[in-house]
């Protein structure tokens, strides 16, 4: 197969008995692979990926696997790996978290390869004798930035990468390199992710001005203005929430459900662009939920304006700046 993919995600489960590469998302492919995901099992026999069974050739440096992540466990015999079971493109930012089973060329993120780039992985990572690492099988090309865990994995050794333990794979300070202000994210206690998994509500270009959004985890809903994050938790991701987001050229305030659960003094103002305001929208692709009466304010409201509006619509879910 040879055509971008780009922006795409699969959620099933896919096993196959017969011979060929086989993944997550697609089982071959030579072009670009661009924010994307696969969360479901792969089993097959040979060049198995949680997210692709064989990209490119020995080694074409250019259209790489980018912003990209798997999340589901791996099954087969050789070249097999948590996103890609062997290939010759780049991986850059991408990650994998399920475990990985197979006999050759076993890795945490990949069976065997070339470039990798600020990468990690943290599944566990079982094989025979022949060329089994924890983030790496078998590699011939450089590997700059990467990690995997040496705790989660079960394995002390990689064709390249570097082992750290669960600790120090929850501290942003591990990974020297890697853009924390644009693409990846880590919160207290996690693993990092990418940006794209943030399922955004409402935004006008991004954290540079002004959005709103629910977490990766569904369970904390965040904001930014003019760059500053702020992060509330919430009960559940299943129902209806009221959110509200406040600034005041001071104060910035989160709200859930009428009640105000963080408070931040950024100051400044709140950054302008030509972007359009988009609804439910980011670049990854859709708010995987449903979203109503959306408004923005002029002002700054209050605290028992708020809650007034929460107590009159209880299933309505308010943007407020």
């Amino acid at each position: 197969y040879y055509a971008p993919i780009h922006n795409s995600y699969s959620t099933c489960n896919v096993t196959t008995s017969s011979a060929g590469a086989v993944g997550g998302l697609v089982g071959y492919n030579w072009a670009p692979i661009t924010n994307c995901y696969a969360t479901g099992n792969v089993s097959g026999r040979d060049l198995v990926g949680g997210l692709v069974g064989l990209v490119g050739g020995l080694w074409d440096s250019t259209e790489p696997i980018t912003n990209s992540y798997a999340t589901g466990d791996v099954t087969g015999s050789s070249s097999v790996g948590g996103l890609v079971g062997c290939g010759g493109k780049p991986i850059t930012n991408c990650y994998a978290t399920g475990s990985v089973t197979g006999s050759s060329n076993v890795g945490g993120l990949l069976g065997c390869g070339a470039e990798v780039t600020n990468c990690y992985s943290t599944g566990s990572v079982t094989g025979g004798t022949y060329n089994v690492g924890g983030l790496v099988g078998y590699n011939w090309g450089p590997i700059t930035n990467s990690y995997w865990d040496t705790e989660t994995s079960g394995q002390a050794t990689s064709d390249g990468g570097t082992g750290k333990t669960t600790e120090q794979m929850k501290q942003e300070a591990t990974f020297g390199g890697w853009d924390f202000t644009n693409l990846w994210g880590i919160e207290e206690d996690t693993y990092p992710f990418l940006q794209l998994q943030w399922d955004c509500i409402g935004s006008k270009g991004g954290k540079d001005a002004y959005s709103l959004g629910l977490n990766w985890d569904g369970l904390t809903v965040y904001g930014y203005i003019s760059g500053n994050k702020i992060t509330a938790p919430v009960s559940n991701s299943t129902d209806w929430h009221h959110l509200a987001m406040t600034f005041d050229g001071t104060d910035q305030k989160l709200y859930v459900d009428g009640v105000l659960e963080t408070t931040t003094s950024p100051g400044g103002t709140i950054g302008t662009n030509s972007n359009s305001f988009h609804i439910g929208r980011s670049y990854i692709g859709y708010f995987d939920g449903i979203i109503d009466e959306v408004v923005i304010f002029d002002r700054a409201l209050p605290a028992d304006e708020i809650m007034q509006i929460y107590g009159t619509a209880h299933k309505i879910l308010y943007w407020i700046e």
